[in-house]
């Protein structure tokens, strides 16, 4: 009985390797953008973050469940630096979302799943959890992603959250006279660029 049991376990051996070699790493690089949209009663405004350095990493491994490559891992912005092409607007923005108190927005990944398809480009879905003024919380997103040559890739994608998600009254201008509503749309395109297992030692990512 322990002979069988011993094979057994030599016929599992090549499989662990196998399983082990399809996890990979991607380095976000700092060509990637992230961005907030909303509007108020008077006009629309879009603020991006201008001062990303790249350096964060995204994980992806193979999910045994559903047959499915998934990713997840952590990007980390300042909220100092987002830019609203509007010195008043970029103020009250970093004002409301106590850049100064909370000083790092967190973009954590928890299970982006990717699903095959036809063409170059691939749907990817799954949660994504977005720390800010000190609270986080849970969102369902859809994303794009796209393998091009020399082992680059791009996660394009959005979704909708709102002020008092992170109990954070939207700001108002004039006495009351201006409004931004409640309601905002991100909007990310993250540049990838796959690492290799030598730069995988030597890059720190975050979970």
């Amino acid at each position: 009985m322990a002979a069988y049991t011993y094979l057994f376990l030599l016929l599992l051996l090549p499989l662990s390797g196998l399983e082990a070699t399809t996890g990979k790493e991607w380095l976000v690089t700092a060509q990637s953008r992230l961005s907030i949209a909303g509007s108020s009663n008077v006009n629309e405004f879009e603020c991006a973050s201008i001062s990303y350095a790249g350096d964060d990493v995204l994980y992806e491994s193979w999910d045994a469940k559903s047959q499915r490559p998934v990713m997840n891992g952590l990007i980390t912005l300042k909220a100092s630096g987002f830019d609203c092409q509007n010195r008043i607007m970029t103020h009250d923005l970093r004002k409301t979302i106590q850049a100064e108190k909370h000083p790092i927005i967190k973009v954590r990944f928890l299970s982006l799943q990717r699903i095959p398809g036809t063409g170059k480009q691939q749907k990817a879905t799954g949660l994504v959890e977005i720390s800010l003024a000190g609270i986080s919380r849970q969102y369902q997103i859809e994303a794009a992603f796209e393998e091009g040559r020399a082992g680059n890739a791009t996660l394009k994608g959005c979704w909708e959250f709102s002020f008092s998600d992170f109990n954070i009254e939207p700001p108002t201008k004039m006495m009351g006279a201006i409004k931004v509503n409640n309601s905002l749309a991100v909007d990310f395109e993250l540049h990838l660029q796959g690492l290799t297992a030598s730069q995988q030692d030597t890059v720190i990512g975050k979970r």
